[in-house]
């Protein structure tokens, strides 16, 4: 199963840098609103990726940050209705630039050193066991014979 926000932060290591509306087109659309922007959000918030924006209506939980990107994804003078509250398109898709942190480097950095633990253990394992296989048999047709 591929998790959308491991799949833009992927891309995030890779191009180091995403504006909105290229975060926007790795992200599965299933409601056609800002919840479809909770992934990047969390991520945000988290501190997994830096936006090149200093605003206080980023640092508040998920759902602000998500309804605030998504009213930057949205186009200038266009009103969109959540039930509880209109959001105002801000039209500032290409200007929000998303960044790579360290703490992203670090979450992939860790990622490949399990990978690379648990691929030794099994080749430990494999190994072990081929040995022992072939000295018990070993002692099984001479010794004990």
């Amino acid at each position: 199963m591929k998790y959308p926000g491991y799949a833009l932060l992927k891309a995030l290591v890779k191009e180091r840098e995403l504006t909105l509306s290229r975060a926007m087109k790795l992200l599965p659309i299933k409601f056609g609103d800002y919840r479809d922007l909770y992934p990047l959000a969390t991520l945000y918030t988290d501190g997994f990726a830096g936006v090149n924006l200093e605003d206080e209506k980023l640092n508040k939980k998920n759902n602000e940050v998500a309804k605030m990107f998504y009213a930057m994804l949205l186009p200038k003078g266009t009103v969109k209705s959540d039930g509880l509250e209109d959001i105002k398109g801000i039209g500032w898709s290409d200007k929000l630039i998303f960044f790579c942190t360290a703490k992203t480097d670090l979450f992939f950095a860790e990622a490949k050193n399990k990978r690379v633990e648990r691929i030794f253990a099994l080749f430990t394992g494999i190994v072990i066991a081929v040995v022992s296989a072939t000295v018990t048999a070993y002692l099984k047709n001479c010794v004990f014979a």
